[in-house]
């Protein structure tokens, strides 16, 4: 019943010393009508096991804040008087001051008066600002059962992605239903484009269309030999592939090289293949064309073997240069040709050096050479385009 709920609450607060005008205004800004908070003052008036009711005039208890406060002021006066009195009597004979008398005699009786001081302050500070401080009364007034429950979450308070997709979760952080299922990636609680057809990757023997969210679309080529990779397989999948003749120079050498891009593809799987090259560059006017051969021939311990020979190497001196530096150079140049080596790559190693070739770029490294006992001279190759490989052979010698 509500006017009980109402007696109770006013009983307590009465209690606690305050005044039944500050009860009722907490009670109406609580949400009871006036008629409600009569009836429950009426029901407290009527109870007979309280002596202060039972005459039905609840104006001597119910008092309000000047009568109490005339009350309390005379009790608190009261007790001043008897502690100075005491303080003066029994000062001289145990040398204790009025101050220390009164603080020890103001612990005992510690429980009530402050809850007088309380009041006292209250109702002060109300008549100094004007305000009432209603808020510890509206708190602790009676409500209905539907006023008590805690606030509600509010539902699709915000977006967050979950399991790759979209979903409103509410203000309490609890995940409510699916916004939008992401056809790629989903950041902060937005599903992000994914370009299509990035790369061709093989899947199931076949190679399907892959986007750059790593999503695997539509096939893009039926493989009849099964695939690896990035590409199908060939009938004659393992035997070495012809890849040709590329000649690099100067004039193309950002020229398209068929040779060499079907070199380095099998580079990238480290598939069997050969290809030839012809460089052509010139070295202090003197025109250097090089022919060599390069060949892949598979994997060894886990490293793909690259082979590679100095066919032959012609030199175009300019007008005028002196017939016995033509024949010095020549001796040194033809003393290369034929000399072949094997170099063990990484295969990421070896494609990128092959691109660098093919892009007309060479590291020869630092070389550093050292007379040796009886005349021989002796040079070492650190660096360059063979530093990350262990190689072998006479193509790997310096000794001119």
């Amino acid at each position: 019943m509500p006017e009980k709920k109402i007696a109770d609450y006013v009983e307590k607060n009465l209690k606690r010393g305050i005044g039944i005008n500050e009860i009722k205004k907490a009670l109406s800004k609580a949400g009871w009508s006036k008629e409600e908070i009569e009836q429950g003052i009426n029901l407290l008036n009527d109870k007979p096991s309280d002596p202060n009711f039972r005459d039905n005039d609840y104006s001597k208890y119910l008092s309000d804040d000047k009568k109490r406060n005339k009350k309390v002021i005379t009790f608190v006066a009261l007790v001043l008087i008897i502690l100075v009195v005491l303080g003066y009597f029994f000062f001289p004979r145990y040398e204790v001051d009025i101050e220390k008398n009164i603080k020890n005699q103001d612990e005992s009786i510690a429980g009530q008066e402050s809850e007088n001081q309380e009041i006292l302050q209250t109702q002060q500070n109300q008549e100094d600002n004007g305000a009432t401080q209603e808020e510890p009364l509206v708190d602790e007034s009676p409500q209905d059962e539907e006023q008590n429950e805690p606030a509600g979450c509010v539902e699709k308070y915000y977006k967050m992605c979950y399991f790759g997709d979209v979903y409103w979760y509410d203000s309490c952080y609890q995940k409510g239903e699916l916004v939008e299922e992401c056809s790629g990636d989903c950041i902060n609680g937005t599903c992000v484009g994914c370009d299509p057809k990035i790369e061709k990757r093989c899947y199931a023997g076949d190679l399907y269309w892959y986007d750059s969210c790593d999503i695997r679309g539509e096939k893009a080529e039926e493989c009849e030999y099964g695939c690896i990779e990035f590409r199908c397989k060939r009938q004659n999948e393992g035997e070495m592939i012809d890849c040709g003749t590329d000649v690099i120079s100067e004039e193309n050498i950002y020229e398209d090289t068929p040779s060499f891009d079907c070199f380095i593809e099998e580079a990238y799987y480290c598939s069997p293949a050969e290809m030839k090259s012809k460089i052509k560059i010139i070295l202090f006017g003197v025109e250097h064309t090089t022919d060599s051969t390069y060949k892949i021939k598979g994997m060894e311990d886990g490293k793909c073997i690259f082979y590679i020979r100095t066919d032959n190497i012609d030199l175009t001196f300019p007008e005028g240069t002196p017939q016995e530096t033509i024949d010095e150079q020549n001796e040194i140049y033809d003393a290369l040709e034929g000399r072949d080596g094997e170099c063990k790559f990484e295969k990421s190693d070896l494609t990128s050096m092959l691109e660098r070739w093919k892009g007309g770029n060479y590291d020869s490294g630092e070389t550093s050479c050292s007379l040796k006992p009886g005349g021989e001279t002796e040079c070492i190759t650190e660096g360059g385009d063979f530093g990350n490989a262990e190689c072998s052979g006479t193509y790997f010698i310096n000794d001119l």
